[in-house]
């Protein structure tokens, strides 16, 4: 029985890498010059938005992939319940994961085709739902 949770716990954990992995290649298959300076414009754009905005990115710039920005939510601060009113407000980021629940981080990913006004929107949308929770806990960004 031990064998067996520890076996599922491993599968979850493959499955979940897998899933990146695959999302990875497909956009790699599309990529070109063009592509790859959109992904890295709205990497500077959510970068630097959340930075300047007081939260914590999880890896520097100078170290970060630019498909992946990880934000580290202060602890009266709940990932899933931020990524459940993000979904509702019709954004998709990652934060259902065992492992992000459990560092509390939401991820966000630049590798979709969005424009940028799109992209502001979200961030808009992201900041003020984080604005939000904060008001009604004991600590705030700001």
């Amino acid at each position: 029985n031990r064998r067996r949770k520890c076996f599922q716990k491993i599968e979850c954990i493959i499955m979940e890498y897998w899933n990146v992995v695959n999302a990875l290649l497909e956009a790699l298959k599309n990529m070109n010059q063009q592509r790859f300076d959109l992904i890295r414009r709205n990497f500077e754009t959510i970068y630097h938005t959340l930075k300047a905005e007081g939260l914590k990115i999880v890896a520097t710039k100078e170290i970060a992939s630019p498909v992946i920005i990880t934000v580290q939510l202060l602890d009266n601060l709940s990932s899933q319940n931020i990524g459940d009113i993000m979904r509702n407000q019709g954004y998709i980021l990652h934060y259902e994961s065992n492992y992000l629940q459990k560092r509390n981080w939401i991820q966000i990913m630049c590798i979709g085709k969005h424009h940028e006004l799109t992209i502001e929107k979200m961030l808009h949308t992201f900041l003020d739902v984080l604005d939000y929770e904060s008001s009604h806990s004991t600590s705030s960004y700001n």
